[in-house]
């Protein structure tokens, strides 16, 4: 099981977030184990997703990025230590990128930065990202995307200026996906 820790120290005024790693079974609370790849940085970590390859990507803003915050890559290796990679400039930029969700199949990822882009899956690693059109982007408030179990739609969540605003989009192949939410009583 991987879940975010709150680490004790304390950076600007609230504890850091970090991933960590619990192969307990029985899944009880209490101490986590130490954060994946972890060196113990004043930082946070967030939006864990894995790979069918065994690669688990998440924001991060951990020393040695190229921005604020970066999108890494992390994955256990045989001998229980973590080897943890940036994703580099294809991805990255000075800005903020935060959440990376591969597709079920592997073949492209989408990211989440100032709107979402797409990198497809090449020889070596992720090509260079291109931003989405704008009837995905609308503002910049895009975020919390979830592929459907065949991959063909995904759908994300888009907060407008709108205080009464908090849309779900479905962006994608014509499934029946997500199953349709029965109505409520009123």
């Amino acid at each position: 099981m991987v879940h975010f820790h709150p680490d004790q120290r304390r950076r600007e005024g609230a504890r850091a977030r970090h991933l960590a790693r619990d192969s307990r079974p029985d899944r009880a609370l209490g101490r986590a184990a130490a954060p994946a790849g972890a060196d113990q940085f004043p930082g946070n970590e967030w939006f864990p997703r894995l790979d069918r390859d065994g690669w688990l990507y998440f924001g991060s803003d951990r020393p040695g990025g190229l921005g604020r915050t970066d999108i890494w890559r992390a994955r256990a290796g045989r001998d229980g230590r973590w080897a943890v990679e940036n994703l580099g400039p294809a991805i990255n930029s000075a800005g903020d990128e935060y959440e990376a969700l591969p597709s079920p199949d592997g073949r492209w990822l989408l990211l989440s930065a100032d709107g979402y882009y797409r990198s497809d899956r090449v020889r070596g690693g992720w090509s260079k990202r291109v931003r989405l059109g704008s009837e995905i982007n609308a503002n910049g408030s895009e975020i919390g995307a979830a592929f459907s179990p065949s991959g063909r739609s995904w759908l994300f969540a888009r907060a407008l200026d709108d205080r009464r605003s908090g849309e779900l989009l479905l962006v994608g192949g014509k499934e029946k996906w997500p199953k349709p939410c029965p109505a409520r009583p009123r």
